[in-house]
């Protein structure tokens, strides 16, 4: 029998409170060094930017940008998926996205271009 890596990821009031201190402190914390943060963050943003839940944040545009910047810096595909599905969620075009697809890490290159163009 082999044991299997099972991750769990959640997130706390203190991630909500960072996305409610706004733009600065999602930086912050996305492209900060501490890994586990950047996946309970990734996670909490779906709370925000799912219209399911109905929160309703004045910069969601500005999340949005910073995903997309996030998208194609990171080297981490797990959190580059993380990013890519939130910004489905996102109803504009994704200028960030699309001007450096070339950046995105390869093994999501695929998810990223239905991303970009969902009806194709």
């Amino acid at each position: 029998m082999t044991s299997q890596n099972i991750k769990t990821v959640t997130y706390s009031k203190e991630h909500k409170d960072i996305v409610r201190n706004g733009i600065n402190e999602i930086r912050r914390v996305l492209f900060g060094s501490d890994s586990a943060e950047t996946d309970s963050l990734l996670f909490c943003l779906d709370y925000f930017l799912d219209p399911y839940y109905k929160q309703d944040i004045s910069y969601k545009d500005d999340i949005f940008t910073l995903l997309e910047e996030f998208a194609v810096m990171s080297k981490n595909a797990e959190q580059v998926n993380d990013a890519l599905q939130l910004l489905n969620y996102c109803t504009r075009p994704l200028p960030v996205l699309e001007r450096n697809f070339e950046n995105i890490i390869g093994v999501e290159k695929e998810y990223a271009m239905y991303v970009l163009h969902p009806d194709t």
